[in-house]
């Protein structure tokens, strides 16, 4: 995948290269999404994630889209953000010696990212909006961000539910 640098002038090259960077995003995340899957213990958290990993697919197809209607070859900017994100997940993955704790970390790790995410696809939308660049544009755009509210809303359900409540009790108990 081919990473683009050049100098920003107008909204349009503002909107491309943040189209850049949630390409690169959730790229990123199909690969961690996968790992987390793999190492949660909890077998709800587990599965979410692996669905989110299937979503996280379908998203990037969408940006890819995104592309095509603005008449680009999909490109990549590095997220720095996002890059210390799994940095700090590689860390505790090192660190934790009570596996239970994971569930929790995991858990909070991917609501943090579920905002990050919502922030990136609020501003794409913000522009594409004020670029008026139609519906070919702005609704893939949409479709992703009301997928990643929905992520952030089940996470924060489970979060609440009560295998975690027992989790917490059993942790702090």
């Amino acid at each position: 995948m081919a990473t683009e640098t050049q100098s920003l002038q107008t909204l349009r090259d503002l909107f491309e290269y943040e189209l850049g960077c949630m390409y690169y995003v959730e790229n990123q995340l199909v690969d961690a999404l996968d790992e987390l899957a793999m190492q949660t213990p909890n077998e709800n958290v587990s599965q979410g994630f692996a669905d989110h990993r299937d979503e996280t697919r379908q998203q990037v197809e969408r940006l890819e889209r995104v592309f095509d209607a603005i008449d680009r070859e999909p490109f990549e900017h590095e997220v720095y953000a996002l890059d210390g994100m799994l940095q700090d997940k590689r860390n505790f993955d090192e660190m934790v010696g009570e596996d239970e704790l994971r569930n929790v970390h995991y858990l909070g790790a991917g609501m943090k990212t579920e905002r990050f995410e919502i922030t990136g696809y609020e501003s794409l939308q913000m522009l594409a909006d004020r670029l008026d660049m139609g519906r070919e544009v702005t609704e893939p755009l949409e479709q992703n961000l009301d997928e990643e509210q929905r992520t952030l809303d089940e996470l924060q359900t489970m979060a609440t539910g009560s295998k975690l409540k027992e989790l917490f009790q059993k942790l702090t108990g």
